[in-house]
């Protein structure tokens, strides 16, 4: 999630479209794991949770609800590349799980955005970006049918 300056009056907004993510996901330590990452400014890209730190939404969710505005500038770029490292084993990645990335941001990012989109193509990654613009839009990056499914909530929110 995208925490920068730009984004502070969106901050809540992020977290409740995840919150509503989260609860429609079957989070347990079996099927589906989550994590979470902040950033803003150049190098200042933070973990929340990692992949196996929650088996239970709510406990996710209040996490999320503990992570700080940072304010910054915005690097969106970076923090795709900062989150593909999240996708280690290490970190309760799993091999043959579907890995996805989103992205929650205003679009003004510093950096550009695709050159960072190569770093996800080796982890076979679903990427979705949301920019909060009015009205709030998206953008698919290989979409797969499974997270649309899943992910059916964020439009009626």
């Amino acid at each position: 999630m995208d925490f920068s300056g730009g984004v502070s009056d969106k901050r809540d907004i992020y977290i409740d479209y995840v919150s509503i993510l989260i609860r429609s996901l079957d989070l347990n330590r079996t099927a589906v794991h989550v994590a979470a990452i902040y950033y803003s400014g150049p190098k200042r890209a933070r973990t929340l949770f990692h992949l196996r730190k929650h088996s239970r939404a709510e406990n996710a969710i209040k996490d999320l609800q503990r992570a700080p505005s940072n304010g910054g500038t915005t690097r969106t770029g970076e923090a795709i590349y900062y989150a593909t490292n999240e996708f280690n084993e290490k970190f309760g990645a799993r091999k043959d799980a579907r890995k996805m990335i989103i992205i929650f941001t205003d679009g003004h990012s510093q950096v550009l955005i695709r050159l960072y989109f190569l770093s996800c193509t080796f982890l076979d990654l679903v990427t979705l970006i949301y920019y909060h613009r009015l009205p709030l839009t998206s953008f698919f990056i290989a979409p797969s049918s499974f997270f649309k499914s899943c992910c059916s909530q964020l439009h009626n929110f």
